[in-house]
This record gives structure tokens, C-alpha cells and sequence, in this order.
């Protein structure tokens, strides 16, 4: 029972740090993410993989652990490859303040931005 209950964990953890959306047309629309201290490695690598497929190149500059296994440091840098880029880094991980960025493909006012504490 208590390895479903972690793997459960880790699956809605990995649901909430990043999201995809397109709109009815099927074009990109809004893309985020953010890191907090239960973010995993496996977890990290998924999030590069899907940013790659839409065409997003994410490089992490530094990661890590601590001896339980919790994200304590990250620093990450982002190409929209069109024109927006940047990067952010933390060394206090928290569950609710937590790095990242979005790319919002429909937002002329705010349409990029990067997160860092």
C-alpha cells in the first residue's frame, strides 16, 4: 500500500509542475512549469522532453539533491526560439514558492516570464 501511495505522489507531482495547452485549433497556446522540492530527476528529464516537442530548448545549469531525496537547488536557462528567453535559479526549493517559467502564445501583454526564489 505504501508504494502505491508513493507512486500516486509522484505521479500528481509530476501533473502539477507542468502544463501544456493548446487551443481548439490545435496550436500551442500556454506553456508552464515549476520546480518544487519533490520534483524528481526522472521527472526533470521529462519536462526537457517535452518542452523539446514544442520546440523549446531547456538546459539545466545546475541540480541538486539532498541525502532524502529532495530538489534543494536548481538553475535553468529557456529558449522559445522565437525571440523569448531567459532563466531563473533557487537554492530553498519549497512546496509552495517555486522556480519556472511560461510561454503564453496568445498574450501580447505578458507573454514570457521566469521565476526564481
Amino acid at each position: 500500500m505504501k508504494k502505491f501511495l508513493i507512486a500516486s505522489s509522484l505521479i500528481l507531482s509530476s501533473i502539477l509542475i507542468f502544463s501544456f495547452n493548446k487551443n481548439p485549433e490545435g496550436k500551442k497556446s500556454k506553456i508552464e512549469f515549476y520546480f518544487n522540492k519533490n520534483t524528481g530527476f526522472s521527472e526533470l528529464i521529462l519536462i526537457k522532453i517535452e518542452c523539446e516537442k514544442y520546440g523549446i530548448v531547456l538546459n539545466y545549469k545546475k541540480i541538486e539533491y539532498n541525502d532524502a531525496g529532495q530538489l534543494t537547488s536548481i538553475d535553468f536557462k529557456v529558449d522559445c526560439r522565437d525571440g523569448f528567453s531567459g532563466g531563473a535559479s533557487s537554492d530553498k526549493l519549497l512546496e509552495d514558492k517555486n522556480p519556472g517559467f511560461y510561454r503564453d502564445y496568445n498574450n501580447t501583454e505578458s507573454p514570457f516570464g521566469t521565476v526564481g526564489y
